[in-house]
C-alpha cells in the first residue's frame, strides 16, 4: 500500500510540473490574402526544475496542403536564454513577428490559393526537458520528452488592397494647403505693396 501511494505521489508531482504550450491566437485560427504570410505567437510556462528546451515545430495531417507551407522558427530559438527556458524562469512568451522570425512559425499563403481555401489540421510542437543545463551534460541529462499537439487552421481572405488614409487625414492636409496658400498670398501682397527702398 505504500508504495502504491508513493508512485501516485510521484506521478502527482511529475504531472504537475509538466510545462504547458498554448498557441497564439489560442484557437489557432489565422487568416491571411493569397501569397501573405501569417503566423503563430506562443507561451512556454517554465518547469520548476528542469530545463525546456525546444526542438522543433511542424504541421500534421494537413486537410489541404496546397493552400500554402509552414516555416518553423520556434525550434531555431530553442528557448530564450541560450536555446533553453531554465527551470523557474518566466514563462517564455512571444508574439509572432516575420521579420525577426519569432514566434512557433509562419505560414505563407500560395498566390494561387483560392478565396476561402482552408488548411486545417495539427501543428506539433516537440519540447524536451532536462534534468540540468543541457550546454553541460548535452544529452545524457535528457528527462522527458513532451509533444504538444494543437489545432490550427489558415483561411485564404481577400486582400483589403492598399492602406487608405483616414478622412481626418485628407482633412488636415487640405486645411494646411488652405493656410500654405493664404500666407503665400500674404506674403506677395506685402511685396507689391512696399515702398521701394533707396539704396
Amino acid at each position: 500500500m505504500k508504495k502504491l501511494l508513493l508512485l501516485v505521489t510521484l506521478l502527482a508531482g511529475s504531472l504537475a510540473a509538466a510545462p504547458v504550450f498554448t498557441l497564439d491566437p489560442v484557437d489557432g485560427a489565422i487568416t491571411g490574402p493569397a501569397g501573405s504570410t501569417r503566423g503563430w505567437g506562443f507561451t512556454l510556462t517554465s518547469d520548476p526544475n528542469r530545463w525546456l528546451s525546444v526542438v522543433a515545430s511542424l504541421l500534421l495531417t494537413e486537410s489541404d496542403p496546397s493552400v500554402g507551407f509552414y516555416q518553423d522558427y520556434i525550434g531555431a530559438l530553442g528557448g530564450p536564454v541560450n536555446f533553453v527556458l531554465p527551470p523557474g524562469d518566466p514563462d517564455w512568451h512571444l508574439d509572432f513577428n516575420e521579420a525577426f522570425l519569432e514566434g512557433t512559425g509562419s505560414f505563407t499563403f500560395d498566390p494561387a490559393a483560392p478565396l476561402n481555401a482552408i488548411n486545417s489540421g495539427t501543428l506539433r510542437v516537440i519540447i524536451e526537458a532536462y534534468s540540468q543545463d543541457p550546454a553541460l551534460c548535452g544529452a545524457a541529462c535528457l528527462d522527458e520528452t513532451f509533444t504538444f499537439d494543437l489545432d490550427f487552421s489558415a483561411t485564404v481572405t481577400a486582400d483589403p488592397g492598399p492602406d487608405v488614409p483616414e478622412p481626418a487625414t485628407f482633412c488636415l492636409t487640405g486645411l494646411a494647403l488652405v493656410a500654405v496658400g493664404c500666407l503665400r498670398h500674404k506674403l506677395r501682397s506685402r511685396t507689391k505693396s512696399d515702398p521701394p527702398q533707396a539704396c
